[in-house]
């Protein structure tokens, strides 16, 4: 059983067919072999899908001849499937027992679905003649009954999760670029109130820190930085991909630097980072410090 897709580098996911079902090899003598595949859509639905065969004597239908029949109904040399979704469409086709080749011999060919909207899918079929009637076409009749419809409602449902899945992702950028667009305007209408954060409170925080350089000290100084952001009102309007790394920035135990830290905090709340000086900078005593 082959499951194929058609995916050159020119057509979009969203123009997609998938082919599931059709056997690699068809076996036969002197009796009709009949089976059935499925045709779905990858993305959303492929109108004017029509299936055909080359090489091969094959005849293919929408319906069949009964629930426990696998021959198609109606059948025709070319089947047009009209649209196809994700859901799929099951196909029964049906080889002739005059179509198979003598004993020893193979004929080969083509099963061919395709659209005007998406590239065609050619899956390539081999018809053998049976050396034990009536078993293979017995197994082919088994597979064909039970696993299409199986494979259609598994391409029905992984279609649905990804559709989610792609929404879910699409929301989430969405949110991104709207928290992005606002923490800009926030920096332009805030820039007086930024200003005078970063020049006065930020800057007596450092000297605070540059006066008592020890463990202690440098855990004071992110406890209180990361209360002075939210107690201004900074911390909220910062997008939450930047909350996030500058919170794991700020924990006790991160192996952050004040000086990277003050570093990622100029690159968030830029344009003003030459006012987010370096800590080592900002009210230093002189002479060599121990980090």
């Amino acid at each position: 059983m082959l499951v194929l897709a058609a995916a050159p580098a020119h057509a979009s996911a969203s123009a997609e067919l998938i082919v599931a079902g059709i056997p690699g090899a068809v076996y036969g003598a002197d009796r009709t072999a009949c089976g059935s595949f499925v045709v779905a859509a990858a993305g959303k639905p492929v109108p004017n899908v029509i299936v055909s065969a080359t090489g091969i004597d094959v005849w293919f239908a929408k319906a069949r001849v009964s629930a426990s029949d696998l021959c198609p109904q109606g059948a025709t040399a070319i089947a047009r499937l009209g649209t196809v979704s994700a859901s799929g469409v099951t196909v029964f086709y049906r080889v002739a027992g005059g179509a198979f080749p003598p004993l020893g011999d193979t004929a080969t060919g083509t099963i061919r679905v395709a659209s005007p909207d998406s590239p065609s899918v050619e899956v390539p079929v081999v018809l053998r003649h049976s050396t034990v009637p009536g078993f293979p076409s017995a197994l082919d009749w088994l597979v064909g009954l039970t696993v299409p419809p199986f494979i259609a409602a598994l391409i029905g449902v992984g279609s649905a999760l990804i559709a989610l899945l792609f929404y879910r992702s699409q929301k989430r950028i969405e949110q991104q670029e709207a928290a992005r667009e606002k923490f800009k305007t926030y920096k332009i209408m805030q820039r007086a109130t930024l200003e005078g954060f970063f020049t006065g409170v930020y800057r007596q925080i450092g000297i605070t820190y540059n006066k008592n350089r020890t463990p202690q000290g440098e855990q004071d100084w992110r406890r209180n930085l990361r209360f002075r952001l939210r107690q201004e009102h900074l911390w909220e309007n910062i997008p939450w991909e930047h909350q996030d790394a500058l919170a794991r920035d700020l924990d006790d135990a991160s192996q952050e630097r004040p000086d990277d830290i003050a570093a990622r905090l100029a690159r968030v709340f830029a344009p003003f980072e030459t006012s987010i000086t370096p800590l080592s900078a900002v009210g230093a005593p002189e002479g060599p410090h121990q980090q």
